[in-house]
């Protein structure tokens, strides 16, 4: 780079050191710039920083401290000056987490003439999160969050009239955004193509709040911890080696850990959205009994990018990464009696005492067609059991509840057996192969994993079929 015309930057610029906070190598910091010009300069220097500026010899970004700094000189006439003066080169910015920039600020900086190229939120995935967000989407991004925590505080003083938001307990905070974060997610199983335009938007915080709660692990857990920061918890993200039981191998995986009264507890949200282990399996546990997990002490990112964007590097170069005990746990059903609100549950309590007729009118309302041996559930039991159904199928990705609901239609789920979990279990199993299978975008081998699970599952189907008739 050729020597700039101003003596003070060209300094800052050949003396920059590696800045934790403004992630492009090379990049001096705004603020720094604002607190020489309010200093009171010469007009030759301010002549000679407004050409270096203009020239783009010179890499410029910004930090939460920055937009802090420029806030607080909006109104210095040295400040309003050098907008006047020059048009600022595109200048992206680095933040810890989207509570550095509420939507207030960010158009107060825009409308001051910062020309944003990107907004950086350096957390989560760091190949998701090295992509950044365009100023409209980080724009809608906060919006959308600040709404939810908005909405997380009414129903938190609805809950705690008499206590302030700061007298309210950690749990209480973060099981309303937990809450909210389940009920949003929608797992995008396209997304786990390279080849889908999706692929980095739902591992990073763009799916979830723009595109209706569709994302993956990622971007549920990094959605979680932004509305968790929101709030005001201590939450971190979390990637390791995931292991259900009904998983034939390890997957890798990314869930959170919050501390609520001083304690750490673990939480996965993508798991609690499809019900893997029951209503909050996997909420508030401690190491020993968060079971399937397994923490990735290597996953450290820096999220630090290359002169030209580009990410340095991966979480695996940048050593191990420490984590505290977690030997708490909240029981699930303290959990469920305090905090579980879905509406089919609330139904179901108010329809306990039905007549058949009313119970089988109810049922056919929910699921029309529904095959004839559901008759064989009458009454009470008919309208718990189908109500179960019901819940187990809203907490499914909507392409895999569709095919559940078709099939349970067409009379190829056995309606007698809906109140056997392994059973539905199996089919939802199945459901979601197929789901998988169509929106993936496979290569040859993959297609043929697909066929040969979907084929084994048939296979065992009709094997357990003529046992049952043996």
């Amino acid at each position: 780079m050729r020597k700039l015309r101003n003596s003070y930057l060209n300094n800052l610029v050949n003396n920059a050191q590696e800045n934790e906070t403004i992630k492009k190598a090379g990049s001096i910091s705004f603020s720094e710039i604002i607190e020489y010009v309010k200093g009171g300069i010469s007009d030759d220097d301010f002549n000679s920083l407004c050409a270096d500026i203009k020239s783009g010899e010179v890499s410029i970004g910004m930090d939460a401290s920055a937009v802090s700094t420029l806030l607080a000189s909006k109104d210095d006439s040295q400040v309003k000056r050098l907008f006047q003066s020059v048009k600022m080169p595109k200048i992206d910015i680095d933040l810890n987490s989207v509570s550095e920039l509420p939507v207030e600020d960010f158009r107060a900086i825009r409308s001051m003439g910062v020309n944003v190229g990107k907004v950086y939120v350096n957390s989560g995935w760091d190949e998701a999160a090295a992509k950044g967000y365009t100023p409209d989407v980080y724009e809608t991004i906060a919006s959308r969050a600040e709404a939810m925590v908005d909405k997380a505080k009414d129903e938190l003083a609805k809950k705690n009239p008499e206590k302030s938001f700061d007298d309210m307990s950690d749990r209480d905070k973060f099981m309303m955004i937990y809450n909210m974060v389940i009920k949003r997610a929608k797992y995008n199983y396209a997304a786990l193509s390279t080849r889908d335009k999706s692929h980095y938007t739902a591992r990073n915080l763009e799916d979830f709040f723009c595109n209706g709660g569709s994302a993956v692990c990622a971007g549920f857990a990094d959605a979680l911890v932004q509305l968790g920061t929101m709030m005001g918890l201590e939450i971190e993200y979390v990637q390791g080696d995931s292991k259900s039981a009904k998983m034939s191998h390890k997957e890798y995986h990314a869930w959170v850990r919050v501390k609520i009264d001083g304690e750490w507890y673990n939480a996965d949200p993508t798991w609690d959205a499809n019900h893997v282990k029951g209503k909050y399996g996997y909420c508030l546990k401690s190491d020993a009994e968060f079971d399937g997990h397994t923490l990735d002490r290597n996953y450290n990112p820096t999220y630090r990018r290359d002169k030209n964007g580009r990410l340095i590097g991966s979480s695996r170069d940048n050593g191990y990464r420490d984590y505290d005990t977690s030997t708490r746990s909240y029981r699930s059903s303290e959990l469920i009696d305090e905090y579980y609100t879905d509406d089919l549950d609330r139904q179901m309590a108010g329809f306990r005492h039905l007549t058949e007729e009313q119970a089988a009118a109810l049922g056919a309302k929910y699921i029309p067609n529904a095959p004839g041996s559901a008759g064989l559930l009458t009454g009470n039991n008919f309208l718990t059991v189908i109500f179960n159904f019901l819940i187990k199928i809203t907490s499914m990705p909507a392409k895999v509840a569709s095919k559940i609901k078709e099939k349970f239609r067409a009379g190829k789920i056995d309606a007698a057996k809906l109140s056997d979990s392994s059973y539905i279990d199996g089919e939802v199993e199945k459901a979601e192969q197929e789901a998988a299978f169509e929106d993936i975008q496979v290569d040859p081998k993959q297609a043929g994993s697909y066929k040969d699970k979907a084929q084994s599952g048939k296979d065992k189907n009709t094997q357990e079929s003529e046992q049952d008739r043996g």
